[in-house]
């Protein structure tokens, strides 16, 4: 997918997006700010959209001022016939910002899904009354 347009990556995203509320993405923590999803082929791929924050100091009133501005990576691997990762795709939010907020949706949705799992878990848990 190298050189596509932020429309036909937009576009990529959307589906994307589409396909996780489906239900047919089911994406998994790699830690608290990395999600996965590992689809097997053919085309065998691995999606990864992580969550990074950057750092931007400023002065205001005379004051320093820094403040950490969240932007998402979502990157497409290809698994070659070895098992190796191939990177086919990447969209960097901080280069890419018409696409930023669409990721940010597709990271929210991801773990507000996350979240309710994790609140069905921690209810079984617990004793019927």
């Amino acid at each position: 997918m190298p050189g596509l347009s932020d429309e036909e990556l937009g576009k990529y995203i959307e589906e994307v997006i589409q396909s996780t509320k489906d239900g047919l993405i089911k994406w998994e923590p790699a830690n608290p700010t990395t999600y996965v999803w590992d689809k097997a082929g053919p085309p065998s791929v691995r999606l990864t959209l992580q969550l990074v924050m950057r750092t931007r100091t400023s002065i205001e009133e005379n004051r320093r001022v820094v403040k950490n501005l969240p932007y998402y990576i979502l990157n497409v691997y290809e698994f070659e016939d070895t098992g190796r990762l191939n990177l086919r795709e990447g969209i960097d939010g901080s280069e890419r910002e018409a696409l930023d907020k669409s990721l940010g949706g597709l990271f929210n949705l991801i773990r507000d899904e996350r979240i309710q799992k994790d609140r069905e878990f921690l209810r079984g848990t617990l004793p019927r009354r």
